[in-house]
């Protein structure tokens, strides 16, 4: 009966030491991303920082529901573990749209092997919001509708000043935490997204 406890007593340690790792394995590199990315002012000697505005604290979405402009339903399991820079527009995408979704679309190819790491998504209002001859320019593009998500973002960004046409950054875990400026040099888009794909090993 000893035998027995001792051997019940092994596989639980067991299990419990899988469980920890399994949980390493998956959080504690983003949880390392995130302590480094927030302090990347004071933990590096040659003054670096990002050049996205943190969202903080960082907003958990909450199952955001979208609708492509196709029909099709896209829960937030569509958008998990990938990195994802979302565009909201209004009835139409206008010349600053266009050349943000050309400035996304770059980012995203000069991450080279990490590009599939990284998805955009632009939120409208009308299914016709973006241009046949434009959607066409950007066949990685989920296009949809997101009222609920344009919401969320909008509470987690009560608190900061108002900026129209920001592109915003969610992490693989439905978090919102980075909004950057439609002005914002692309490269300094590039360097802040290099950032976080080196330290996480999730999505």
């Amino acid at each position: 009966m000893s035998d027995t406890r001792a051997a019940d007593d092994v596989r639980r340690r067991r299990g419990r030491r899988l469980l920890i790792f399994v949980f390493a394995v998956f959080f504690v590199p983003l949880a390392g991303a995130w302590l480094w990315f927030a302090n990347i002012d004071t933990w590096q000697p040659d003054g670096g920082t990002n050049n996205g505005e943190l969202i903080a604290p960082v907003w958990p979405l909450k199952d955001p529901r979208l609708q492509t402009v196709e029909g099709e339903s896209l829960g937030g399991a569509a958008l998990e573990r990938k990195w994802v820079l979302v565009h909201v527009v209004g009835d139409s995408c206008d010349e600053r749209c266009e050349r943000n979704l050309y400035h996304t679309r770059q980012v995203r190819i000069a991450l080279g092997k990490d590009i599939s790491r990284v998805r955009r998504l632009l939120l409208v209002a009308a299914p016709d919001a973006l241009a046949p001859a434009t959607a066409r320019e950007h066949p990685d593009l989920i296009v949809a509708f997101g009222d609920d998500l344009v919401s969320q973002i909008r509470s987690a960004t009560a608190g900061m000043p108002t900026q129209a046409d920001a592109i915003y950054l969610v992490d693989p875990l439905l978090n919102l935490m980075m909004r950057f400026s439609p002005d914002l040099d692309p490269r300094l888009v590039i360097k802040d997204l290099k950032k976080l794909l080196k330290v996480s090993r999730i999505g």
